[in-house]
This record gives structure tokens, sequence and C-alpha cells, in this order.
């Protein structure tokens, strides 16, 4: 887990903010609207600092009800 968190982290910040999120998907061909990686991003920053840290990419794999709803 920690090699994919790291490898969407490319500032190296210990955050994925919202242009990490967006390359990483384009880089793997993954499609997401702006809005919805946006409200990924939401969903998932239980901080409110609007980006993703360890702990809560963490807990949003560990919590599949929540990734499957998002």
């Amino acid at each position: 887990m920690r090699y994919i968190f790291e490898s969407i982290d490319t500032h190296g910040t210990g955050m994925i903010d919202a242009a990490e999120l967006r390359a990483y998907l384009q880089t793997n061909k993954l499609h997401m609207s702006d809005d919805d990686q946006a409200k990924l991003i939401k969903e998932l920053d239980y901080s409110g600092n609007g980006q993703i840290n360890w702990n809560e990419f963490v807990s949003a794999t560990i919590d599949t009800e929540k990734l499957l709803t998002t």
C-alpha cells in the first residue's frame, strides 16, 4: 500500500493533492471526471485540508464501503 501511496505522491510531501491524483489517473489510463476526483478527495480528506495524507489513504483502503460508494 505504501508503494501505491508514494507513486501517487510525486511531490514527496506525504500528501496527495488534486494535481497528483489527476496525473496518476491519466498515467494509468483511469478515467474519472474532475467532479468525481474532487468528490473523492473531499470524501477521503478527514482533516479537511484538501489533500489525502497516509492515514486517510490507509483508512480509505480499509473502508471498502466508502471506496465503492465514492
